[in-house]
């Protein structure tokens, strides 16, 4: 995952009054001055708004170079940008004072989560976690089959919302961050329902320091009595947190990986090959390098 350049989006509605045009026009000249931005303006009176849609979310994906601000009035819009992606708006679609907020809404990238969860800061984790789930969801439409894609996450959001609760609280009392939650933070954070879960594993144990592993909450000692009513019944998996800051900054073994595999698939070895020898599947070999998965976002 490349984090040298940043995706600024703008949620631009429909119906938006005058008062709110002038606001986001203001905001994202500003953003783009201060970040050095290209801007990509698919809205329905954008500069880009009769080219096609897919094209210009190839380019920005494909862009490692720019920061980049994209503004759309497509509110399903939720893909992978490769890139982490920061909103201008806040639950209202309000745009954000750069006076009262010169850090933008949603800024926290991943190095903050790992920093958050090795210095077991966990209510500032969870301030990013809510602000994510409830800030993209009011303004993009999140699909929720692919969110919660091969977790036991449920894709009822009332559901999903609580057992994210339950997740918070286990953290919270417990130190165990459920391999789940890991998952669609990350999904969150990027943007991002296409990594493979076997990559987004494996950041976490690099960053955490920690492998995961089966609990049985049967075991735990549950003294504060809180009813998880998910996890009381079943086997799952997590990480038990013990806090060490150094495990906070990217260690990048799997990029090292990553950059071996496309030395030796451009020097024609085998993928079967690459596989074995750095011990990474060929479908993870393939979404890292190629992009390549087994489903699509469902528009």
């Amino acid at each position: 995952m490349n984090q040298s350049n940043t995706l600024y989006l703008a949620y631009k509605p429909f119906d938006l009054t005058e008062h709110y045009r002038i606001e986001l026009e203001n905001m994202i000249d500003l953003v783009k001055v201060d970040k050095n931005c290209k801007v990509y303006d698919l809205s329905f009176n954008g500069e880009y708004s009769k080219f096609n849609e897919d094209d210009i979310l190839n380019e920005i994906k494909n862009d490692n170079k720019n920061n980049i601000i994209l503004v759309t009035s497509n509110n399903n819009l939720f893909t992978n940008f490769y890139k982490p992606v920061q909103l201008l708006q806040d639950l209202n679609n309000k745009v954000i004072s750069h006076h009262n907020n010169p850090h933008f809404l949603l800024n926290n990238t991943i190095d903050d989560i790992f920093t958050c969860l090795n210095n077991k800061d966990y209510k500032t984790f969870v301030e990013i976690v809510e602000k994510y789930f409830f800030m993209y969801g009011n303004n993009f439409e999140i699909n929720l089959n692919l969110l919660t894609k091969k977790t036991t996450y449920p894709d009822n959001v009332n559901e999903l919302k609580s057992f994210i609760h339950e997740d918070l609280k286990l953290l919270e009392f417990k130190n165990i961050l459920t391999s789940r939650l890991a998952i669609i933070v990350y999904r969150l954070i990027y943007f991002d329902f296409k990594t493979h879960v076997t990559s987004i594993g494996r950041l976490f144990v690099d960053r955490l320091g920690v492998k995961s592993k089966s609990f049985k909450f049967t075991t735990l000692n549950n003294s504060l009595n809180f009813n998880f009513t998910d996890l009381s019944n079943r086997q799952f998996r997590g990480y038990k947190i013990i806090g060490n800051p150094f495990f906070s900054h990217p260690l990048n073994f799997h990029d090292e990986k990553i950059k071996i595999a496309k030395k030796l698939l451009r020097s024609k070895v085998k993928m079967k090959i690459v596989s074995d020898a750095l011990d990474i599947s060929e479908e993870e070999l393939n979404d890292a390098i190629y992009g390549i998965t087994k489903f699509n976002i469902i528009r």
